[in-house]
């Protein structure tokens, strides 16, 4: 009889693991699976039914009684366990403790997180067998990670390109050295990378960030190349002196960009954000100037950037704002064995730039932008009445000097800064009236000067800074404040440098003399406790 019940109850269980295993593999309940579960169930019903009387026997021993408590004990100790783990995979929490918090997102990236409505999927796609491709593959996934860490609506997976051909074309994926996408609700955005030198391709927060933005965005805003003036081509992509790299960099940042001929069409479209006007040779007309002033005076704004040979264009906007140019170029100037040069075959250096400005008060003192001989701003000697508020955003170092002619290296005075960004805010009025105090209207417009148009073009726009402030500029003139790019978290390091005495000592006294013996020492005391327990 017992043996018959121990069959019904192995039966039992065996019915039970059954379905189990099977649910495990295919992730379903079948319709035979409840069968199963119901024959498991039924025979350890029966099992324990027949066998009730020796149960309740057994638990009324004194060994069964101290086993239950011994067992309640590791049952209660495991289940700790698993609630621990359970609220530590559910509620994550990163603890920081790097002096740059490299492992911390910044308020920016927490921002629009905190807003997604459902999850978000990052994948890196990449090939096996190509040169630094696991390295590339880990920096990637350790700067997803912190996103991850961040919020469990970050999904991250890695997809080798391959054996997943279906899912490589969807996402368009062609670098098998490693490539990152963001996926929300459908839409799908690669991540920028930038090049390092030695390190390859690296991937920052804020390229993570902005891929994530373009991915989130409801609304795209709109910008307009004025052109018709003579202004630096947007299309051409072999001339150096082109600015196609800065128009296709902004609508890689979701911006939706176009030309715009005010002679053709007479009028600035309402759902225009930003006017660019990009090097204008020749001067506006009247009725193309009441137009853009009569967009101003609706608050809008614009960024303009001054040909550094022919200073045309909207430069009565530059005057309506309090400012002009000196007549003069500004360069460089380098101290050598034969005294000081002026470098008029080099780029300008400028890396002053405004800490109260959210243009560039995260570029801090490493930063600088290469211009190519640019004009200086002054404030303008003619007495206008002028409600702008200005800030210079971007100066040179006290190094820099000013040539009116090029082909003589002569200068007066001595060396000093000079201003060849400015931001500055304020009100138009429309044409007829011209410009009016800030009491008139309530619509502030916002512009943005560079005196040279050289530092966006092809040729120098990805050198140093000049991206970051030109997408800075675009991102607040756009009022697109979340693609505004913040300080880069570089890993702070402390390292200790000792010369061969120095080091000799430490080997000898440190390593030799404490960290060695110290195994030894355990296991002499291990043995001789050991001994003395055994003939207790």
């Amino acid at each position: 009889m017992i043996f018959k019940n121990k069959i019904i109850m192995l039966l039992g269980l065996f019915f039970l693991i059954c379905t189990g295993g099977l649910y495990f593999a295919l992730q379903v309940m079948m319709p035979f699976m409840w069968i199963l579960l119901a024959i498991g169930t039924l025979g350890i019903m029966i099992a324990v039914f027949k066998n009730q009387k020796i149960i309740a026997e057994f638990f009324k021993l004194k060994t069964t009684k101290h086993g239950l408590d011994m067992g309640s004990i590791l049952a209660l100790t495991l289940g700790i366990i698993i609630l621990v783990n359970f609220l530590a995979v559910k509620y994550v929490h990163v603890f920081d403790f790097s002096m740059t918090n490299q492992y911390t997102l910044s308020e920016q990236s927490k921002k629009i997180i905190n807003n997604l409505e459902s999850d978000v999927e990052i994948k890196y796609f990449y090939k096996d067998g190509l040169q630094n491709t696991d390295s590339a593959k880990k920096a990637f996934l350790a700067q997803a990670k912190v996103f991850q860490d961040y919020s469990n609506k970050i999904k991250i997976s890695s997809v080798e390109m391959n054996a997943n051909p279906a899912i490589t074309d969807l996402y368009g994926a062609t670098k098998g050295i490693g490539e990152g996408f963001i996926s929300y609700k459908g839409k799908i955005n690669s991540i920028e990378s930038q090049f390092a030198g030695a390190a390859g391709l690296i991937y920052t927060e804020q390229n993570f960030l902005n891929s994530l933005i373009k991915s989130t965005r409801n609304k795209f805003k709109s910008i307009a190349f004025i052109t018709g003036h003579g202004e630096r081509d947007t299309h051409d992509e072999k001339s150096e002196n082109s600015v196609s790299l800065f128009r296709k960099t902004l609508e890689k940042n979701a911006y939706l960009v176009q030309d715009l001929n005010l002679i053709t069409t007479g009028k600035i479209p309402e759902t225009t954000d930003l006017i660019i006007v990009a090097g204008a040779t020749e001067n506006f007309q009247k009725g193309e100037l009441e137009v853009i002033n009569n967009y101003l005076a609706k608050g809008k704004s614009a960024l303009i950037l001054f040909d550094s040979i022919k200073v045309y264009g909207p430069i009565n906007i530059l005057n309506n704002t309090g400012w002009d140019f000196d007549n003069g170029l500004v360069f460089n100037i380098l101290s050598t064995a034969k005294g000081t040069v002026v470098s008029t075959d080099q780029p300008t250096v400028a890396n002053v730039f405004s800490d109260e400005s959210d243009i560039t008060k995260y570029f801090g003192l490493t930063k600088s932008v290469l211009l190519y001989r640019p004009h200086a701003f002054i404030k303008s000697t003619n007495k206008i009445k002028s409600s702008f508020l200005a800030d210079v955003i971007l100066k040179t170092s006290d190094r820099n000097v000013i040539l009116n002619k090029i082909d003589t290296l002569d200068y007066t005075g001595k060396p000093t800064s000079f201003n060849l960004g400015l931001y500055v805010k304020g009100i138009y009025s429309d044409a007829s009236t011209g410009f009016v105090s800030e009491i008139s209207l309530k619509n502030e417009s916002e512009l943005v000067f560079f005196s040279d148009i050289n530092f966006a073009s092809n040729q120098f726009f990805n050198q140093t800074s000049n991206k970051d402030l030109l997408l800075n500029t675009v991102a607040l003139l756009a009022k697109e404040t979340d693609l505004v790019s913040f300080a880069p978290k570089e890993p702070n390091a402390s390292k200790i440098k000792m010369t061969g005495p120095e080091f000799n000592s430490y080997f000898k006294f440190i390593l030799v003399g404490l960290f060695f013996p110290l195994p030894f020492v355990f296991l002499i005391f291990s043995v001789i406790i050991w001994i003395k327990r055994r003939h207790a």
